[in-house]
């Protein structure tokens, strides 16, 4: 590979193309220059090796597998070329008029290097581009090597209706048409509409001011249940990290929102924020990184959040892209926004990201049904969701006018100490969390599940130049043994299933350090859920009116249940019946243990097995006449299983339909499962986050 026959065909003091050089860029992107020359092709390029490998599609890309294009394999040409849009004069090499149509990242899907593939004549790969997606294929023709065939792969993203050539043939850089590039008056014909927003909402009319200071951005408040209000709009709650990005003129900033930047650890976001259409822009929203099904989760950010080196991130953007999806718009072109609707700065915002294809996504919303919605997003096992006044002013700082509702239990906590280790684990037992109270460190738990040995190294290594002689926390239970105490300034993230009456968290799950929330701001009154707006906002629920409830506990006094008429209820939470059947059967006949001291041994190791089962699929073992008699397996879920219980649906080649499993969640619902009958746990080696990376392995020897 090199660059010999490229600086051959071009006299660069007569052309505006970069001479470049042999050099490493990302490693694996990729870019689409629409080329109107002598006739109009489509040049394909494929960073490899330092260049870009090139070729020529006549008739552009299809996403209908069966439409083969001819690729014309050309000559490389330098990484910087990949950022070229203009004119190449007459009488140059390619003279015409050149747009960015595409640009992205590209990921092999056979095991072996790009370079590799190339020798061998085929190259497999995955596009992550503005347009391009999804699985294409290049291969080499029998006859001629520089002719290669471009064609789409049978997945998700092909097509037979639309041409993309023809339905997307403006530039992803700056919005013009191929024939526009060069022409005077014609600029960037998509500033026009988002002007035409400005002016309709008035926000012109308070004149131009310079690009506000952003001391801390807009924080949600925490509330209990869904609502309807025909005066909220509500969002999806990302699992992600919070961030602020300003863009001035050529200069790109972003930070978290306790000040720290980020700019240096996301390159592909910055690119991305300097080619929006304005000059000036403060934007609000999250970064995150996607799984296969396209959901947010923290822990897929995480591992490239402390990365410094180029290359690291280079390689992280490789393995992990991350996204940012913008929620609001603070500043534009010279006029701050924060003073205006949220509904309206949302339409600005929604002009200025009409593509949500890209790096940069418009955090779209539903209006006043947050009920429906938020059982929609229970049902897809996501994080929670935001409901926001629409005519809300951006106010810095904790509103109740953005409140959060979550699905799952998850909250910031202040780490001061963590305990010895035991039995085979290293470095650390559990770490001692924390929130704030009237500037008080307060206790509200240990914190030890969630760690693998990487994890366990990683935490103990930010732990240990913390570590101080005295007590940072108002008060310790005695439970608490041969503690380390460290000076309270690391924040992790928990998710636990529900905090016990004396505020503390049960079953607490490590989710990882952040580094972007700062101690201070962690306060016990802001963890701690609020009621659902009044009527002003939101209907009041209904009473359960489940009747009267009498106790019932299991032999020996191990399982603390109450009884309503059938059924029984946890404790812990009313809402969810347990219908606790013939506590009295005997199911070990040599000791006399009953299927009463099975529900009550789960209830009692509830807080330690939780963590371990949590988000996994469950596959039963039934023994209805105990340990003796006759069992059966159960993987599907029955109809009659209460609308409670946590399962999903889960495709099984094997039988060639979908499963419904049971999803390990809480207490309650591991007592429901102990009175089936379910002697042994059965969970899954993954979770459902991710089915197909187990997180721990199991030799049967």
């Amino acid at each position: 590979m090199g660059l010999e026959e490229y600086k051959r065909k071009r006299k660069f003091d007569n052309t505006p193309e970069p001479a470049g050089a042999v050099k490493e860029g990302r490693g694996n992107g990729f870019v689409i220059q629409k080329h109107h020359a002598t006739r109009l092709h489509y040049d394909f390029r494929l960073e490899m090796g330092g260049v870009l490998r090139s070729w020529a599609i006549p008739k552009g890309p299809s996403f209908n597998p069966a439409e083969k294009r001819l690729a014309m394999e050309t000559e490389d040409h330098p990484i910087d070329y990949g950022e070229f849009e203009g004119v190449i004069p007459k009488g140059n090499y390619g003279a015409g008029k050149v747009i960015i149509w595409d640009n992205g990242t590209y990921e092999m899907v056979d095991p072996e290097t790009p370079e590799k593939g190339w020798k061998k004549g085929k190259l497999h790969f995955v596009l992550r581009g503005k347009k391009l997606k999804g699985e294409w294929v290049l291969v080499r023709g029998s006859r001629e090597p520089r002719q290669w065939i471009f064609f789409k792969v049978r997945d998700s993203y092909a097509s037979t209706e639309d041409d993309i050539t023809s339905i997307r043939p403006e530039s992803v850089v700056s919005g013009q048409l191929v024939d526009e590039v060069g022409e005077k008056n014609r600029g960037r014909h998509w500033v026009t509409p988002i002007e035409r927003e400005l002016e309709q909402f008035g926000m012109k009319k308070a004149g131009r001011s310079p690009v506000p200071k952003i001391v801390q951005p807009m924080l949600t408040t925490l509330i209990e249940k869904p609502f309807d209000n025909d005066e909220w709009l509500f969002e999806l709650k990302l699992d992600g990290m919070r961030a602020l990005v300003v863009k001035e003129d050529s200069k790109i900033a972003m930070w978290t929102r306790n000040g720290k930047s980020l700019t240096h650890r996301f390159p592909t976001l910055v690119e991305a924020v300097a080619t929006l259409p304005a000059d000036r822009a403060v934007l609000d929203g999250e970064i995150v990184a996607l799984d296969e099904a396209g959901q947010a989760h923290f822990e897929l950010l995480q591992p490239r959040i402390h990365l410094s080196r180029a290359k690291d991130i280079a390689e992280a953007d490789r393995r992990m892209p991350v996204y940012l999806y913008a929620f609001d718009l603070l500043y534009l072109n010279g006029y701050t926004l924060m003073k205006f609707p949220l509904e309206h700065r949302k339409a600005v915002l929604r002009k200025l990201l009409p593509d949500n294809s890209g790096w940069i996504r418009f955090a779209d919303h539903v209006e006043a049904n947050g009920v429906a919605f938020f059982k929609a997003v229970e049902e897809h096992g996501l994080e929670g969701v935001v409901a926001k006044h629409r005519k809300g002013e951006y106010q810095q700082g904790r509103s109740k006018y953005w409140l959060k509702i979550k699905t799952q239990k998850t909250g910031h906590f202040v780490v001061g100490g963590f305990t010895a280790p035991e039995g085979s684990r290293k470095h650390f037992g559990a770490l001692l969390a924390g929130l704030y109270r009237n500037g008080d460190l307060i206790y509200v738990g240990r914190v030890g599940g969630g760690f693998d040995d990487r994890m366990l190294v990683q935490a103990h290594k930010a732990l240990v130049p913390l570590i101080v002689k005295e007590r940072p926390f108002n008060g310790i239970p005695a439970e608490v043994r041969k503690p380390t105490w460290v000076q309270p300034r690391l924040v992790c993230e928990v998710r636990f299933n529900e905090w016990t009456s004396d505020k503390k968290l049960r079953a607490p799950i490590f989710q990882g350090f952040r580094d972007d929330v700062d101690a201070k701001e962690c306060l016990l009154e802001d963890a701690l859920p609020k009621s659902s707006p009044g009527s002003r906002f939101a209907r009041p629920a209904s009473p359960s009116g489940r009747g009267r409830r009498r106790e019932a506990r299991a032999r020996k006094g191990e399982a603390s249940i109450e009884a309503a008429g059938e059924g029984l209820i946890s404790s812990a939470n009313p809402d969810k019946v347990i219908p606790f059947t013939n506590l009295d059967k005997v199911f070990w006949p040599e000791d006399g243990y009953t299927k009463g001291d099975l529900i009550g041994y789960y209830d009692k190791i509830s807080p330690y097995i939780i963590p371990h089962l949590l988000d996994r699929p469950l596959v039963f073992e039934r023994f209805p006449d105990g340990i003796y008699g006759p069992s059966f397996y159960q993987k599907d879920a029955p109809d009659y299983t209460p609308e409670w219980i946590r399962t999903q649906e889960i495709y099984s080649e094997d039988v060639d339909r979908n499963i419904r499993y049971f999803i390990g969640a809480d207490r309650e619902q591991l007592l429901y499962i102990a009175n089936s009958g379910n002697i042994q746990q059965n969970p899954w080696m993954s979770r459902v986050q991710h089915l197909d990376y187990p997180d721990y392995l199991v030799f049967d020897l």
